[in-house]
């Protein structure tokens, strides 16, 4: 209580009236403006970096590059060209099924290949026969769960309307 009476006591009156009136001054000017509350609109031909989808003169493409002025990209650059150019490179040559075998597995043999391949069908024909058996196995066991279930609501029904007619 007595910091309270401290506090009222060290404000003067001017200083209250003061604030008061900027704090209502304040109020009018902000509800009483017409709405226009930007500084200025930028207008489409003033080049502003507002502008999306146009780049000005002297900027990039891309705003945010991660390169910054002055910066040395030259290793980057080579490496970038490097692997487009074996890019190309791999885009020209003309394919044939062996050396299209020797690219997906180069330590490989044909013929080891082809055994794999071959093991991989045995193992997914396999899977596959396994699993429709599974499935004729759940579908057989669906079935009964549900003929069981309509022979239970049916016994239900019977029960309910013999109750009613009773």
């Amino acid at each position: 209580m007595t910091t309270l009476k401290q506090f009222f006591q060290n404000i003067k009156i001017k200083q209250l009236v003061i604030t008061l009136f900027a704090g209502v001054l304040l109020l009018t000017s902000t509800a009483c403006s017409n709405g226009k509350t930007q500084a200025a609109t930028p207008s489409p031909a003033s080049g502003s970096p507002n502008d999306i989808g146009r780049p000005q003169p002297g900027q990039s493409i891309y705003p945010t590059s991660d390169v910054q002025r002055g910066q040395d990209t030259t290793a980057s650059d080579m490496k970038a060209k490097q692997l487009k150019e074996e890019a190309q490179k791999r885009n020209q040559k003309v394919q044939t099924p062996q050396g299209l075998v020797d690219e997906l597995t180069p330590d490989q043999s044909v013929p080891e290949q082809a055994k794999d391949l071959g093991k991989s069908a045995q193992e997914a024909a396999k899977n596959a026969t396994e699993n429709t058996k599974k499935a004729a196995k759940n579908a057989a066991e669906n079935t009964k769960q549900g003929l069981s279930n309509i022979k239970e609501n049916t016994q239900n029904m019977v029960d309910q309307a013999t109750d009613a007619i009773k």
